[in-house]
């Protein structure tokens, strides 16, 4: 007959196979750490890349306006439009941004500016963190007269 050896009192921890605490189970399994990573990283990688798209669009627009004020006070100071005019002609230039664009020609003796600007508030793409509530988008083209 075979005899058994002492029983085994049964440890609070619990046991698993192989002898290993079920609590240093928890410390050596690595599964599920890359979720929880991802979890953490993905929001601030989001926040980034966001930040990217709205700069991008906001010197995207920029460049844009800068064009069409240099553009229309060129046409202003050859003649090719009057002062009136000019108002029209840069904001039909604008039409195709969902913004409301304010366009002020001043023709004087010598040479033509043109002023554009847009709210900042309406010129943002995502505004996440409130930072465009406030503020404006401008530019600004002057060219003398022939």
């Amino acid at each position: 007959m075979r005899s058994e050896g002492p029983t085994a009192i049964p440890s609070p921890l619990g046991r698993r196979r192989g002898g290993i605490p079920i609590l240093r189970r928890f410390t050596h399994d690595r599964r599920g750490t890359s979720a929880i990573e991802m979890a953490f990283s993905l929001p601030i990688l989001l926040m980034v890349l966001t930040g990217i798209i709205q700069f991008g669009a906001m010197f995207f627009l920029q460049n844009h306006m800068g064009d069409v004020a240099r553009d229309t006070a060129r046409r202003v100071s050859v003649g090719q439009i009057t002062a009136g005019q000019a108002q029209a002609y840069a904001e039909g230039e604008l039409l195709n941004w969902n913004a409301t664009f304010s366009v002020a020609v001043q023709e004087l003796s010598d040479e033509v500016s043109v002023d554009i600007t847009v709210p900042l508030a309406e010129a943002s793409l995502v505004d996440i963190l409130g930072l465009f509530k406030s503020g404006t988008l401008r530019a600004r083209a002057e060219m003398p007269k022939e």
